[in-house]
């Protein structure tokens, strides 16, 4: 696992040697990377700066694309309320010079979802047949990108805590199309 500071070394040195914008948006996405980690608790603010200087530049380059999976994944861990917007941020943002993220509004409306089953939660138990809705939902709307996959990830980690058995996951691969393999 790369550490902030190792971020910060790499993309610092590139954008002081090669000035040229997705190295200078990789320094200031580590800077901010590095503000981030050493702050007490999470600052969804700084992370949300992290997000809008690194996701145009996220595929140019192999560690500019590391450095956008390890955003990606602390985006997961964080609770929901903190999670939204950020996911919102990152499906909503114009990509600079890389390829933009597909089906935006499916994204949105399994947001709009998951916020649901949170307000349910806090009242009663989320019931089975209301996860596996859910699971279908994003098998068939929530496109292939890397950023969607951690997002059905957040989901999945969030729905085991309510659910004790791993309803999500087992309709979510239930619902997947079977390929057979060429004899």
């Amino acid at each position: 696992m790369t550490t902030p500071q190792q971020f910060y070394g790499y993309f610092s040195s590139l954008a002081r040697d090669f000035p040229a914008s997705n190295w200078a948006a990789g320094y200031r996405a580590a800077e901010l990377w590095v503000q981030y980690h050493t702050t007490p608790s999470p600052n969804p603010a700084v992370l949300h700066a992290v997000i809008h200087h690194l996701f145009p530049y996220r595929e140019e380059g192999s560690n500019l694309l590391h450095f956008w999976h390890g955003v990606v994944q602390e985006v997961a861990q964080l609770p929901f309320s903190m999670q939204k917007p950020l996911w919102q941020t990152i499906y909503t943002i114009d990509p600079h010079p890389s390829r933009p993220l597909t089906q935006r509004e499916s994204v949105f409306q399994i947001l709009a979802e998951w916020e649901h089953l949170v307000s349910v939660s806090m009242q009663r138990p989320i019931e089975a047949p209301e996860i596996q809705q859910l699971a279908r939902r994003c098998v068939l709307h929530v496109p292939g990108e890397h950023e969607s996959f951690a997002l059905v990830s957040a989901l999945s980690t969030w729905l085991e805590h309510q659910c004790p058995t791993p309803v999500f996951l087992t309709e979510l691969f239930a619902q997947l199309p079977v390929r057979e393999l060429p004899s």
